[in-house]
């Protein structure tokens, strides 16, 4: 199969809230408009009948008709990765040393149950008018008090550091 150069032309508009085009009447569209050429790869027969009505769905008469794109990849990855086998032995090594594993699913669904309501929560705060804007000043304004208070100057920021490795050493037990 003779290799061929396939065209695809991209063009880049941001429409606007009320629905007109952000390109304004004086310019031209088709300055907008960037064509790259990339060479064809060879595809399998079931697969070149969808390339074939993917290509024909993208323009028609020159205007988008669908927004669908087909992509098919063949060969390897050149990068080396990490094999899947690896990471399912190393996990099933762990799962392997815990002792009490109903207490681990038990915490991990608790997990997921407490991140799917708080999620819930946020969303409906986010909701309401005039909370995340306070939350958003609230948020600027401690991070600049913290700032200002712990890493601005040096003794500042050497008495933060100490007071994490008193918490890390009383968390791990290390004195």
């Amino acid at each position: 199969m003779a290799a061929s150069l396939l065209n695809i032309s991209v063009n880049c508009s941001t429409p606007r809230l009320d629905g007109a085009s952000s390109v304004k009447a004086s310019h031209n569209v088709n300055a907008l408009t960037l064509s790259v050429k990339l060479p064809a790869l060879p595809v399998n027969g079931a697969s070149q009948k969808k390339c074939a009505q993917a290509q024909k769905n993208l323009y028609i008469g020159g205007h988008r008709n669908t927004k669908r794109v087909v992509v098919t990849a063949t060969g390897e990855s050149a990068e080396p990765g990490t094999n899947v086998d690896d990471i399912l032995k190393s996990v099933q090594e762990v799962w392997n040393k815990v002792e009490d594993k109903y207490a681990i699913v038990g915490l991990g669904l608790t997990a997921t149950i407490a991140l799917w309501g708080s999620t819930g929560l946020i969303g409906a705060i986010d909701k309401l008018p005039f909370i995340p804007s306070v939350f958003e000043l609230v948020g600027i304004t401690y991070t600049a008090w913290f700032t200002y208070r712990n890493l601005l100057f040096k003794p500042d920021r050497e008495a933060l550091l100490k007071k994490i490795q008193e918490n890390f050493d009383q968390i791990t037990g290390s004195k």
